[in-house]
């Protein structure tokens, strides 16, 4: 990706006469594009006539529009000579244009009204996108365009551009899903495009004025970027009238000539790549066997779901499913399917996935006997009309029950999605179950025979052999022998499974009807133990309710064993409600049971209403009676290991921000204490800990949408009546944060498990009020680009350069970061220092002018109407878990960015980041590529 944020003028007469004969002249039938009855967009399909093809979307609720080009060419079309050259392209296009030459002026012009832009690499595309307010749609189409009309590439950029994609690299070699991806292509056609480094580094994108290497870019733009291969999405509140006119202004002129195929001619896994072992020790502790099968391309089948019916059936956790069989036997945490029938072009594969236990490792012939039996049953009695009647039923309803995504969420789907479906079918493809086709179902599953069969074995003791070549970590290939085929399918003959039954959560659509009238939050039960918050939906009142229970209590932070305890117990909460969670997910009800940042239980249910009294009943029952076997205790203890032991092989950039998470929440204790308290915990240690548990906490819910009053009541009774009798349970308790004093400054040093160094500062105002918070976010909108543009693009000191804004308990703090793969820790401090002491002069300019645009604009976000009802239900949250009764933070911040004037945030600059007047806390990681190097001096 370019960055990381997982990126008008009124027409004269003349200029509207043109633009109504241009439209004229390519007029176009009107198509119909399929939505959800609860979505109130307007969609709009068009075809320019130099091929371009266009969505349009009228979403009168947005504030912010958002615009996505999607070019069909991607990292599998990079000639040989240079694996990486689409995304180093990709970086190139953001460094000027000839109507817009400053690097990053299109950034620049966005971040200075509250916008953004971004873009990103896949093998098969690449997708630009941006956000701005709608009232600067124009100016920003116009930049925007440039890309694909007049990019400067110029040279003295050429270089520095490569640096940065090798910094992008550098980050995530040692990433087990990026290496995982490297080796999907190695152990498959050498010939294909994914045998060859997908993202570049300095090795295959060689500088110098002989490399060929600039030559080859430019050649590659000018191949491929055509009007024929790029598809563009606008979602705007702007009608859909004046949005034609405008991408007919700014996109009619894109190149119409004739574009090359781009279609990936060479299998990915031909025949020769069938029938393997697959080893790959991990750079983190994982556990996996993956069954993977190559299945050719079927995507043109779309409209009767064969892939899609055969990854219900097989990911299905109901009892008797391979899923559940898998937990039973203790050989499986989880398992999931999986299906890309076209990620190499002409072919791709269908995976079963499989979160293995030691146990199920050490008898691995079981698992894939038992999988290979569930295909079988399968491929024997699993074919049948009754299935595809019943997801083809749950699909639409949930495609129908569902509001309209985010605007940029939609627009960068959409773009992505009109190169392989009609656009009539863009919202819905996933949803549309034409017709059941058992012939289309039964080729997939006559491709997933076990000679074909490729057997992933990812864990620590994999026998390996070879080097990744651009990666760390080392693999091994061997052929499956026939006598360990004729063993699997001998053991298979030996285990019982069954197909999944009917799914009874199948919402009926006949809802109770509900006056939404409680339009702010209500406590309906304010006992000892029972705190119960209510509201009803404002914007959104379409059937759905959102339920979150808090089990309230500081006993999961007591101690570092303490934190174990609960974590685990969070584990077999989930994994004891699986199946129940899985039926309901596929009836469009979301269950999850989380931990909140003081490690309390959470449960998080929403959805269509109609079932949430049964579910709710079903899964408190499962918290009163928290049974569990030796064996599923040792399970969740090893998956918190395996999750504690692979964190120092992160990023640096998240490990830091866990890091400051950490050092301000009032623990005494560092993961190495979880990680050593847990080894040394017994299921006894948790079951004492479950009823001391049930003992003293706070039951808490915070309830929105579609229920009654006194359906809330019953349901929170019910679920206080699950904790038993004779409690004792102990007051509100809310997450404590430490931050230092004003002047104060604190520092965390440590080495990690990965090449790069990482550097972050947070500057902490010292003030809970709401002024401070809103001067930080406009200030950090001040600072982002230009840091951005001067030390990443100008300067190349890390991929990762960015400033944000986050709250510490109830103090906002600007936080700045660095990760390199080059710069020391030391000069990347004395760089960011020198960055900010300049800046003062820059800041020294500011007034109304500059200032009101960035404040209007983030007014906008914060007051617009939710997107959705999840967005909507789940604004209040913070406040909940803070006993903010008043449920007042988006208001009272919004008042306070309204007044906050030019002066104010100079000064804030000057007392809190040049000053001493906020409390600092620099937070340094050092990779293995600067064992021997310094940490910065912090003069803590």
């Amino acid at each position: 990706m370019h960055r990381l944020p997982l990126k008008f003028p009124v027409f004269t007469t003349v200029f509207a006469l043109l633009a109504l004969l241009v439209g004229a002249c390519a007029h176009q039938a009107p198509m119909d594009v399929a939505k959800s009855q609860n979505d109130p967009r307007q969609y709009r399909y068009l075809q320019l006539d130099n091929g371009l093809k266009v969505m349009l979307v009228q979403a009168q609720e947005t504030e912010m529009s958002a615009v996505s080009l999607a070019v069909g060419v991607g990292s599998f079309h990079n000639p040989l000579e240079f694996p990486g050259l689409a995304h180093y392209l990709e970086h190139m296009l953001f460094l000027g244009t000839e109507d817009y030459p400053e690097p990053n002026a299109l950034q620049k012009y966005l971040e200075d009204n509250a916008g953004f832009a971004n873009a990103y690499t896949s093998s098969d595309h690449t997708n630009y996108f941006f956000q701005t307010p709608n009232d600067l749609l124009d100016p920003s189409l116009d930049r925007f365009s440039d890309y694909f009309k007049a990019p400067l590439f110029d040279k003295e950029y050429s270089d520095k551009e490569r640096t940065a994609v090798h910094n992008e690299w550098s980050m995530g070699k040692s990433q087990d899903p990026r290496i995982m991806f490297q080796l999907l292509g190695l152990t498959g056609n050498p010939e294909h495009p994914a045998a060859r480094l997908s993202v570049g580094n300095r090795e295959t994108l060689p500088g110098g004025p002989d490399s060929g290497l600039y030559e080859a870019m430019r050649d590659f733009y000018q191949r491929y970027y055509k009007a024929e291969l790029m598809t563009l999405t606008l979602v705007s509140q702007k009608p859909l009238e004046e949005q034609e006119t405008l991408v007919r202004e700014h996109f009619a002129a894109l190149p119409e000539e004739e574009a090359p195929s781009a279609e990936i001619t060479e299998p990915g896994l031909p025949p020769s790549a069938w029938g393997k072992h697959i080893y790959y020790r991990p750079q983190k502790d994982l556990k996996q066997l993956i069954l993977e099968f190559p299945i050719d391309d079927n995507t043109d089948q779309w409209r009767v779901k064969p892939n899609a019916y055969l990854r219900n059936i097989l990911s299905s956790e109901e009892p008797g499913t391979l899923g559940h069989y898998l937990r039973e036997q203790n050989l499986a945490n989880s398992m999931g399917a999986g299906v890309q029938s076209d990620f190499f072009g002409q072919d791709g594969f269908i995976r079963i996935f499989i979160d293995a236990t030691d146990k199920g490792m050490a008898q691995r012939d079981q698992v894939v006997a038992a999988t290979l039996a569930y295909i079988e049953l399968v491929r024997e009695q699993g074919v049948k009309q009754r299935y595809y009647e019943e997801y083809r039923t749950l699909a639409q309803q949930t495609f129908n029950e569902q509001s309209p995504p985010q605007p940029m969420q939609q627009a960068v789907h959409i773009s992505a999605l009109m190169h392989d479906i009609p656009p009539a079918y863009v919202n819905s493809a996933s949803a549309h179950f034409e017709t059941f086709d058992p012939q289309a179902i039964e080729v997939v599953l006559e491709q997933m025979r076990p000679e074909r069969l490729r057997l992933w074995q990812v864990s620590q003791s994999e026998p390996v052999d070879t080097d990744i070549p651009h990666y760390d970590g080392r693999y091994s290939v061997a052929n499956i022998e026939q006598d360990t085929l004729a063993q699997w399918q001998s053991m298979a003959q030996d285990i019982e499974l069954n197909l999944p039954p009917a799914n009874t959560l199948a919402s009926s659509g006949d809802l109770e009807a509900v006056e939404h009238s409680i339009q702010s939050f209500t406590q309906l039960i304010g006992e000892p133990g029972l705190d119960v918050w209510f509201r009803h939906a404002e914007h959104h009142q379409d059937g759905k309710g959102y339920l979150h229970f808090v089990w309230n209590t500081d006993l999961g932070i007591q101690s570092a064993e303490h934190f174990a305890l609960g974590a685990i117990m969070n584990g077999l909460l989930n994994e004891k409600n699986m199946s129940l969670t899985d039926r309901a997910g596929r009836a469009g009800i979301n269950i999850g049971f989380d931990r909140s940042d003081s490690n309390m239980q959470n449960l998080t249910l929403h959805g269509p209403v109609s079932n949430h009294k049964t579910l709710v009943n079903e899964l408190m029952g499962g918290v009163a009676e928290l049974s569990f076997t030796e064996a599923e205790f040792n399970r969740q203890r090893d998956r918190l290991q395996e999750w504690l032991s692979g964190e120092k092989t992160d990023a640096p950039m998240h490990q830091l921000y866990r890091w400051l998470d950490r050092r301000t929440q009032r623990f005494e204790w560092d993961v190495g204490a979880i990680l050593k308290a847990s080894r040394n915990i017994t299921p006894d240690d948790l079951r004492a800990y479950y009823r001391q548990w049930r003992q003293q906490v706070t039951l808490r819910l915070y309830a929105y949408g579609h229920y009654q009053p006194e359906q809330i009541r019953a349901m929170a009774r019910g679920a206080e009546q699950a904790l038993g009798p004779n409690r004792q349970p102990g007051p509100i308790y809310v997450t404590e944060t430490e931050t230092p004093q004003a002047g104060e400054h604190w520092s965390v040093e440590r080495t990690v498990e990965h090449n790069d160094v990482g550097w972050m500062r947070a500057y902490v105002a010292p003030s809970e009020e709401m002024e401070p918070f809103a001067e930080l976010l406009l200030l950090n909108m001040l600072i982002n680009n230009p840091m951005y543009t001067q030390l990443r693009t100008e300067e190349q000191w890390g991929y990762v350069v960015n400033a944000g804004v986050t709250r510490l308990g109830e103090k906002p703090a600007l936080v700045l970061l660095v990760q390199s793969s080059e710069k020391t820790l030391p000069a990347i401090q004395g760089r960011v220092e020198t960055f900010l002491a300049d800046h003062e002069s820059t800041l020294a300019e500011l007034d109304e002018a500059q200032l009101n645009p960035l404040r209007e604009s983030l007014v906008a976000q914060l007051t617009q109407q939710p997107n959705d009802f999840v967005q909507e239900a789940s604004r209040y949250r913070g406040d909940f878990h803070r006993n903010n009764t008043d449920f007042d933070t988006r208001e009272r911040l919004v008042e306070a960015l309204r007044v906050v004037t030019p002066e104010q945030v100079k000064q804030a600059y000057e007392r809190w980041v040049l000053g001493e007047g906020s409390g600092i806390i620099t937070l340094q990681a050092k990779g293995t590529g600067f064992a021997e190097g310094d940490f910065a001096e912090t003069g803590e």
